[in-house]
């Protein structure tokens, strides 16, 4: 009994050790873990280019290219790039000496990244780095910076890191264009909640262009380039929290003799014409394109791309469901194919 009491007496005084240890080492608070950035808002640049056409001349037949650039980005209030994806269509649209198209239209006109290793730049690379490779590490370098910074960024005069700059080892052509698509992201920024991701998506379509022709009335060629892209945020779970669509339609006039008549017209896209797209006028609902493409995107939220395509649509791709038929009467297959895009590529 004496031996069962000695080993109780041990126990309770060890016990009253630890807990007197306990007492003056308590335990280290946890320290406290960051919090995981949260976009709340997200934007689309872009910029649109025909400069890299060539009229005809007596030995050589006239040459079109549209060259556009979109830049969806996701940023925090303060305008901290947390999300970016950049991608180029340049559709070059041929003519032979007597204007008609050499070149075969098509409603899949790839985009740079869509080529891959097919775009051909890094046979002249420096590097050894083909373009969707430089652009993704250019992406990856705009992550954590303040978007009014990135223009710091030291470059020559055409634009190519200079050998300060810390992304010249990773990335060597111009990224002018890129910076200011970014920059303008965030200028047309809109507000979402509690985004995760943002996907880009983008699409071409040449099929608009004809060649030239002077049966019963005289028609002019023109090489058209529709580029549709859209920024889409999606939260957590896979939904959508908000959306900003848009379409460039890159339009090139040549006269009769195959020179080009709008060089310096100045080009916008449907989203910035506003009312002077003149959809409005053609409109059963009495809306113009970009009010249609606002309603959209508005349905979209709180959506997953696989419950905005059930949307019910006829042969054409005009929208027939009830929930959405009042605001958009467009033809939208389009736009729902640069939205399952934007949800595969979202980052």
């Amino acid at each position: 009994m004496k031996r069962t009491l000695s080993l109780v007496l041990v126990l309770v005084m060890a016990i009253g050790l630890l807990a007197g240890c306990n007492q003056e080492n308590p335990a280290p608070d946890p320290v406290p873990q960051p919090e995981t950035p949260v976009i709340s808002k997200i934007g689309l640049g872009h910029s649109l280019s025909l400069d890299r056409s060539t009229d005809a001349t007596e030995t050589r037949a006239a040459s079109t290219e549209a060259y556009v650039i979109f830049g969806a980005a996701g940023f925090d209030n303060e305008g901290t790039i947390l999300s970016a994806s950049i991608d180029i269509v340049q559709s070059e649209i041929k003519f032979d000496q007597d204007l008609q198209l050499t070149t075969e239209l098509s409603q899949e006109v790839p985009s740079k990244k869509d080529l891959g290793f097919d775009y051909g730049m890094k046979v002249a690379s420096s590097i050894d780095k083909e373009w969707f490779e430089q652009i993704a590490a250019f992406e990856d370098w705009l992550l954590g910076q303040k978007v009014n910074e990135i223009g710091d960024l030291p470059r020559d005069d055409e634009g190519y890191p200079s050998e300060e700059a810390d992304i010249v080892a990773s990335v060597t052509m111009s990224v002018d264009d890129y910076i200011k698509v970014i920059e303008q992201a965030w200028e047309n920024a809109v507000e979402v909640e509690a985004a995760a991701k943002v996907g880009l998506g983008i699409k071409g379509d040449s099929t608009s262009s004809r060649a030239y022709s002077n049966e019963g009335r005289e028609l002019l060629p023109i090489a058209q380039t529709d580029v549709t892209a859209v920024a889409v945020a999606f939260n957590s779970e896979g939904k959508i929290a908000g959306a900003f669509l848009d379409v460039s339609q890159v339009v090139i006039e040549l006269d009769a003799q195959g020179a080009i008549t709008n060089r310096d017209e100045v080009l916008k896209t449907k989203q910035e014409l506003k009312e002077d797209y003149g959809m409005k006028k053609a409109s059963s609902i009495d809306k113009e394109w970009y009010e249609q493409a606002n309603a959209l995107t508005a349905y979209a939220v709180g959506k997953t791309v696989e419950e905005l395509n059930s949307l019910e649509v006829d042969g054409d791709g005009y929208p027939t469901d009830s929930d959405i038929v009042a605001s958009v009467t467009m033809g939208i297959k389009t736009y729902l194919d640069v939205f399952n895009e934007a949800y595969q590529l979202a980052k």
